[in-house]
């Protein structure tokens, strides 16, 4: 839900590409945090991941996201990993 916060606040241009019933209800902050968690978990096997990856390409590319809005969710998620878990555990390394 941080992560949320932050990007829309900083990046309002970027709110209609998400559904604001899921973000109220929650859902789509849980979506986010049990894809980043899956993936930590798989870091050293991403076969392991199995379709994931293949059904948020499939979100995006419905949702038409286009390649300049990585760069905004990139820098608000980074930023709301390092103040939820704390500079020294979310360092740059």
């Amino acid at each position: 839900t941080h992560f949320y916060k932050i990007m829309l606040n900083d990046y309002p241009e970027v709110r209609s590409l998400f559904n604001q019933a899921h973000q109220q209800q929650g859902t789509q902050a849980r979506a986010l945090a049990n894809a980043i968690l899956r993936y930590a978990r798989c870091i050293d096997n991403l076969g392991a991941l199995g379709n994931l990856p293949a059904q948020i390409i499939q979100k995006h590319v419905a949702l038409q996201i286009l390649p300049e809005h990585y760069p905004i969710v990139g820098t608000c998620l980074l930023r709301a990993i390092r103040e939820v878990l704390g500079a020294e555990v979310a360092t740059d390394a």
